[in-house]
């Protein structure tokens, strides 16, 4: 399955946050996540499903292509780039 996406923000206070969006030309997301080697699990699921009525308008796709992944976790003295 081919997904476009576009990262539009990455902030750093108490955690790493993700922000941005996802789209397919058929198959509906099911599954969204950010892959984090310091978690035990390596996986940090998002908050798919917010409205980008602007995504929708350029790409022809459903509204309901946000995302947002909170809580990953930020190591003191680590570059984030």
């Amino acid at each position: 399955m081919a997904c476009s996406f576009h990262l539009d923000s990455l902030g750093l206070g108490d955690g790493l946050t993700v922000v941005g969006w996802a789209v397919t030309p058929a198959d509906p997301i099911l599954r969204l996540g950010l892959a984090w080697g310091d978690r035990p699990d390596g996986w940090i699921p998002a908050e798919y499903g917010q409205l980008r009525p602007d995504v929708a308008a350029a790409r022809g796709t459903d509204p309901a292509c946000g995302f947002r992944v909170a809580g990953v976790p930020a190591v003191p003295g680590r570059v984030y780039a």
